[in-house]
């Protein structure tokens, strides 16, 4: 079976490349800021679109935003259960 296409680059956005700088920034802060008082990718789009004439679309604004917190996300398992309680996981039927 053949294989599907894959990228051998990561796809530019020239339009918010000069941008970047300034998201990077609002994420940055947000991350001391209460969890309802953080940027959201609109947000972060209306505020490029009326403060620095951002041209581009939301589109891009939203995958940099998404690609960017998906790095920062923490991942907590818990390994630890209270003694009789049984342990459960998606591999397979117990």
């Amino acid at each position: 079976m053949p294989r599907g296409y894959t990228h051998k680059r990561q796809p530019r956005s020239p339009k918010l490349e000069r941008f970047c700088p300034f998201i990077d920034q609002v994420l940055h802060d947000d991350l001391a800021a209460p969890c309802k008082q953080r940027h959201t990718a609109t947000r972060i789009f209306e505020r490029l679109r009326d403060e620095h004439g951002y041209g581009g679309g939301y589109d891009q604004v939203r995958r940099y935003v998404q690609k960017h917190r998906r790095r920062e996300r923490e991942t907590f398992l818990p390994q630890i259960f209270a003694p009789g309680q049984r342990m459960e996981c998606d591999f397979g039927k117990i």
